[in-house]
């Protein structure tokens, strides 16, 4: 049957007028080189927390950035992400904060402040250096995938619904770089 496609909206560098100022802000989280081709909402799962964002897909690379969405206007909003620990009495037998942003970027994944202060994980993955992407679960629903790097770090993102899952997977595994770097990997295992 037929499921839910993401629109194709090009996102041009220049913005002509000041109406979304979020997708300025996210231009400033990628790579120079990389445009913007489609986006839309997921969340990072780390350990046991999920944290709102966006996935980017653009020219080169794939993208999770942290701490934003999409309204159903297009336009881009910070959200509000909580990166502190919720500890327990057999945690510590205090409360507070037990870690900060920089968990994320100890975990190999990019970051920067936004000019006002709010701190947004960036993770980035160039289509060739995706190992393998294989669809989840998440809370008993069809609704993750999962994307491997060839430097060994996995990363599981939350979509809205199966139809969105399933589109995703579909162009991840539809890009020329990663069919070309599955295709070396297939090579260099049968020599």
């Amino acid at each position: 049957g037929g499921g839910a496609t993401i629109q194709q909206q090009p996102y041009p560098r220049e913005i002509e007028d000041d109406s979304n100022l979020g997708i300025s802000k996210l231009r400033r989280l990628i790579d120079p080189e990389d445009e913007i081709q489609y986006m839309l909402n997921c969340a990072s799962v780390l350990g046991s927390d999920s944290i709102d964002g966006m996935l980017l897909f653009c020219t080169t690379s794939l993208y999770v950035i942290d701490g934003y969405n999409k309204d159903p206007n297009n336009d881009v909003e910070v959200v509000e992400v909580s990166l502190e620990k919720k500890t327990t009495e057999w945690d510590t037998g205090e409360t507070g904060p037990s870690y900060y942003p920089l968990l994320s970027l100890l975990q190999g994944g990019g970051g920067s402040y936004d000019g006002g202060g709010d701190f947004h994980a960036c993770h980035r993955w160039a289509y060739s250096d995706i190992r393998d992407i294989l669809k989840r679960r998440y809370l008993l629903r069809q609704v993750a995938i999962e994307i491997f790097s060839e430097d060994g770090r996995n990363h599981l993102i939350v979509l809205e619904n199966v139809n969105t899952r399933d589109d995703v997977y579909q162009r991840i595994i539809s890009k020329e770089s990663f069919l070309a770097s599955q295709t070396a990997d297939t090579m260099m295992s049968i020599t």
